[in-house]
């Protein structure tokens, strides 16, 4: 089957706004299509090929269309954010359908995102794959960074650099998300309809993911070389950016319908959308991309490539994780 999968708008140049549920719902902040996703069962996805990736908002700052502006109109060239230089990496990858995950090819078509059930038990092992990620990348980078400052390598040379870029996506930045999300998991078991125990248990997929980031947080520890150390926390933070931004993306539009169809308002079920530390405010979006120009400003050039290369990896996993929604009944 194939299946819109809105994954990612970086809003690159001009000003950042929240993401409101009223246009999330609507598709508004959506700019990559993922097809043939197989059944959403781990032995039958398809190739998980990105259709189109068009960068910015639709009728916002990056938006395609439209007049260009007057040679005497453009403003001085400035050396692109490290947010659009991640959103622009994620746009060649597409153009050169690097953005894919191996899987069996020739599946059926999945429904569009309109169409999906949002059956309760989808919805809650969705969020059980999702608490899960989140919580293995909040200890990972928690015992990545911990590790370096104890033992010194991230206090000088390359070291320093890069595990500073990384604890901007520690506990201390306020965009962790895995006990929202237990909340949101506990509440609805509470008020929950269904027959039988409830099974919070992450998908094969999920437990996949947990396990491949769980590698990155020991190659961070434990590599012989401050090098591949180094590595080892770059590809963490591309994959922290690829799970925030699709959160805070895509994940606002899963929420506006999850919101309405399961009718989570009353249990308190909204937790992993609405409910952040007082500090992030209202624009947890605004946060991250200052977080993640903030780690770029921290890296040295070969460290940012070091982060982009990994998106060609990171994505698709980060994408993988919505196959337990995309189902019509």
């Amino acid at each position: 089957m194939q299946v819109v999968q809105r994954a990612v708008n970086v809003v690159e140049g001009g000003n950042v706004r929240p993401v409101e549920p009223k246009e999330a719902a609507q598709g508004r902040i959506d700019y990559v299509k993922v097809r043939n996703w197989g059944s959403g069962q781990s032995a039958d996805l398809g190739s998980l090929e990105v259709e189109s990736f068009t960068p910015g908002e639709k009728g916002g700052p990056g938006a395609t269309g439209g007049a260009a502006p007057r040679a005497s109109e453009a403003k001085p060239a400035r050396e692109p954010l490290f947010h659009e230089q991640l959103a622009r990496r994620l746009a060649q990858l597409q153009e050169a359908g690097e953005l894919q995950v191996a899987g069996r090819a020739g599946a059926a078509r999945l429904p569009p995102f309109q169409r999906w059930s949002f059956r309760e038990e989808r919805y809650i092992q969705w969020l059980a794959d999702m608490q899960a990620a989140h919580l293995t990348l909040e200890a990972a980078i928690a015992d990545a960074t911990t590790v370096a400052s104890t033992e010194h390598y991230g206090d000088s040379g390359s070291g320093r650099g890069v595990f500073a870029a990384l604890e901007r996506f520690g506990e201390a930045a306020g965009l962790d998300r895995s006990l929202d999300i237990a909340a949101d998991l506990n509440n609805i078991a509470r008020s929950s309809t269904l027959e039988g125990p409830i099974h919070l248990v992450p998908g094969e997929d999920a437990q996949a993911y947990c396990a491949y980031l769980g590698g990155l947080s020991t190659q961070c520890m434990e590599a012989g070389t401050l090098e591949e150390r180094c590595d080892g926390a770059q590809r963490l933070l591309a994959n922290a950016y690829s799970l925030h931004i699709a959160h805070l993306t895509t994940g606002m539009r899963i929420g506006a319908a999850a919101a309405e169809k399961l009718d989570l308002f009353p249990v308190r079920a909204l937790n992993y959308f609405r409910t952040w530390p007082p500090a992030v405010g209202k624009d947890p979006l605004a946060l991250l991309l200052r977080n993640v120009n903030a780690a770029g400003a921290a890296l040295d050039a070969p460290q940012r490539e070091g982060v982009m290369a990994e998106l060609k990896a990171a994505f698709p996993k980060v994408s993988l994780l919505l196959s337990a929604l995309a189902h019509e009944h």
